[in-house]
Formats: C-alpha cells, sequence, structure tokens
C-alpha cells in the first residue's frame, strides 16, 4: 500500500521543522545516503533497466500472430 502524497505545503513545513529542530541532515549527508543506497540496489537496478528496455514476448507473440494486411 503506498503512503499518500506529501503536498508541498506539508514539505515546507516539515523541512522547516528539521531546521528548527537541527534535525536536518546536511548534504553531504544526504548524497552518501544515496550513494549507498544505488550501490546496494546496483545490480537490481540495471536489471529492472534492462528487462524494461526489451520487448516484451506477450507483444511480440501478439505481432507475428496478427495477419499481414
Amino acid at each position: 500500500m503506498r503512503e499518500p502524497k506529501i503536498k508541498p505545503s506539508e514539505l515546507r513545513a516539515e523541512a522547516q521543522r528539521l531546521i528548527d529542530t537541527e534535525r536536518m541532515p546536511s548534504l553531504a549527508e544526504v548524497l552518501a545516503a544515496i550513494a549507498e543506497t544505488q550501490e546496494q540496489y546496483r545490480d537490481r537496478i540495471r536489471a529492472a533497466r534492462e528487462l524494461a528496455s526489451e520487448p516484451s514476448q506477450a507483444t511480440d507473440k501478439r505481432t507475428s500472430e496478427s495477419p499481414t494486411r
């Protein structure tokens, strides 16, 4: 189940709350977390991209079985 999308005003308020309570991570911390996550899931990301770029077998089957006009 997906969480409801956060509205821009709610995002700004949350960011301000984090800044005010000195809990907002630095840009370096955010970039490090992104790099770590990319490294952790690199193989899965590549596999998903390759799968998405290949034509699906169902599409191939339908086109090959379609009568030519």
